[in-house]
């Protein structure tokens, strides 16, 4: 028979079971701090955590001449109801909790850039705490050839209230990539339209 440890002490192997818990909870909690694709959405405070960077693939060839000709485009509305999805509408989710020493009416910009000048693209902010979002700031591409960026300012977002960053199709005739940042404190600056036109300026002044 086998003799009794000394002071009843319990097996090596034994000893070492609490210490690998420990350990593996540990890692399971670093890996659940990770960023991944499809995680909920990116918070703010201007401090702390002042930019969210993102990556969008376009691989789907496609274009909506009526959104791009018509002033109120019919076959945009989709967009602007929450109900377009992808390959069409791409959703960026974000919220603001401003930090301690920050104004609650500090500015937010969003910018987007992608490769091909034959991609036309549309940025908007959403407000989509309620079943209907409502659009915060927007950049549309009429009438703006060659371009390969967009930029959004925004004065000030209610920290109480969720956002998203919708980036939608109008045309891609290759596959394109977009990447997009958003500052809070606002870093982008917005350029002017070059529309032909007064009449298709945008408030924001959005195309970089």
């Amino acid at each position: 028979m086998q003799e009794r440890r000394r002071g009843g002490s319990k097996p090596c192997g034994m000893r070492r079971l609490p210490l690998l818990l420990t350990v593996l909870l540990a890692t399971l909690a670093a890996l659940a701090a990770l960023p991944a694709e499809g995680a909920g959405a990116a918070v703010l405070d201007g401090k702390k955590r002042k930019e969210h960077t993102f990556q969008l693939s376009l691989a789907d060839p496609q274009v909506h001449v009526l959104a791009e000709t018509a002033e109120n485009p019919i076959d945009a509305s989709p967009e602007t109801t929450g109900q377009c999805a992808k390959p069409r509408c791409y959703s960026v989710p974000f919220t603001v909790r401003p930090a301690r020493g920050v104004s609650p009416r500090t500015p937010l910009s969003v910018r987007i850039a992608w490769t091909l000048p034959t991609t036309r693209l549309w940025l908007l902010v959403q407000d989509v705490t309620k079943k209907t979002p409502a659009t915060k700031g927007e950049c549309f591409s009429f009438f703006v050839t060659g371009g390969t960026s967009a930029v959004v300012r925004i004065p000030s977002l209610n920290p109480q209230r969720k956002y998203a960053v919708w980036v939608t199709v109008q045309q891609l005739a290759a596959p394109d990539t977009v990447t997009g940042s958003i500052s809070y404190p606002a870093k982008h600056r917005v350029g002017a339209n070059p529309g032909p036109s007064p009449t298709e300026l945008f408030l924001n002044g959005c195309n970089a």
